[in-house]
């Protein structure tokens, strides 16, 4: 066995570059945190004004072009979990937004217009895939 003898002076060294690691570190996961949760929020206002506004509208194709939905397609992939989460506790139409997002459409023919259908066949993709 090699012993190695290091002077006190690259020991404090090693000791401060490993502490600047780690607060650099700990800052980027707090960013990073302090980002989803601005995130969330704004999902969910623009969830809120678009379930508000799509109400009276019957047209799938009408609600998908509201700002607010627009809006949401916007975010990408960050609005993934909200939008699958949202789908799970409240259901809707987020169909053409999680298609415009990911460029994929788990949904085969016959589950076409079978709301409940598509909702399964979409959550059933997000757990393959590890967002939910």
């Amino acid at each position: 066995m090699t012993t190695i003898a290091l002077d006190e002076r690259t020991v404090q060294q090693a000791e401060q570059a490993a502490g600047d690691r780690r607060t650099t570190l700990d800052r980027l996961i707090g960013d990073y945190v302090d980002q989803l949760a601005t995130s969330k929020t704004r999902f969910q206002r623009l969830a809120a004004e678009w379930r508000e506004q799509a109400g009276p509208l019957s047209s799938s194709t009408d609600r998908a072009m509201l700002p607010a939905y627009q809006a949401i397609i916007g975010m990408g992939e960050t609005a993934l979990p909200f939008i699958l989460d949202e789908m799970r506790q409240r259901g809707g139409l987020w169909f053409w937004a999680l298609r415009a997002i990911t460029g994929e459409n788990p949904v085969p023919p016959e589950h076409r217009g079978n709301i409940e259908a598509m909702t399964q066949d979409w959550l059933q993709w997000a757990r393959h895939r590890g967002w939910i």
